[in-house]
């Protein structure tokens, strides 16, 4: 008998595989799955819901001022360092999180203490894109109680090495789903998992469309590069 965690990544899969094929094979219905899909796109373009725990990166900015948003960035640049990967400048930092910058309004979560997450919301869920998290140790407890919270729905789409050391967290839960997406003219394969709130399954139809709509765009350009 499978654990039962491997029994919900089973049936997170199956229900995806489910839209799927109801998208490429029209004979297929899943009225139930489009209609969740559609329903939470409705909600979110009347008035997007921001879960309880979440700080606005705007408000923070105006508490706290450049010397620590620029304390933030060195965190962020730190953690990037230690993974090989190139991060962003302060100045492109700053400006996405604390000027406005971003399409969306964004968000944290965290304290001074540890470090921050820092992303966006849609669909009621919360979207970290950025981890600046003080040290290792602090890092790994900022991600394990996020992956535990029941006051805030979170996905995130990560790389394979993240998704190495969430899938030690039984808090935070991986599906098979994954797409190709730019980072610094660079593409990445990215990896959607999610946390352990009891409605996120519910919340990210939404995203998960997206997400699809995403991988398949990127399969006709490679067609297309191949003619």
């Amino acid at each position: 008998m499978g654990t039962k965690r491997e029994k919900s990544k089973k049936t997170f899969r199956k229900e995806i595989d489910s839209y799927y094929e109801d998208k490429y094979q029209p004979e297929i219905t899943n009225e139930e799955l489009t209609g969740k899909s559609e329903e939470v796109e409705d909600n979110n373009e009347e008035q997007e819901v921001v879960p309880k725990g979440l700080v606005s990166t705007d408000t923070f900015f105006q508490e706290n001022g450049d010397d620590f948003s620029e304390q933030i960035h060195n965190w962020y640049e730190n953690a990037m360092s230690r993974r090989n990967r190139e991060s962003l400048g302060y100045g492109r930092f700053r400006y996405h999180f604390f000027e406005g910058g971003s399409y969306d309004l964004t968000y944290m979560f965290g304290d001074k203490k540890r470090g921050f997450l820092l992303g966006y919301v849609k669909y009621g869920v919360f979207i970290p894109t950025h981890f600046a998290p003080k040290s290792i140790r602090t890092g790994y407890e900022l991600m394990k109680e996020l992956g535990g919270n029941n006051k805030i729905p979170v996905v995130m789409s990560i790389t394979p090495d993240l998704v190495q050391t969430i899938s030690k967290m039984p808090e935070w839960h991986t599906t098979d789903l994954n797409f190709l997406s730019n980072f610094q003219e660079e593409q990445v394969n990215k990896i959607i998992v999610y946390n352990s709130h009891p409605d996120v399954s519910h919340l990210m139809w939404g995203l998960v469309k997206e997400y699809l709509n995403e991988r398949d765009n990127d399969y006709d350009n490679y067609e297309d590069q191949k003619d």
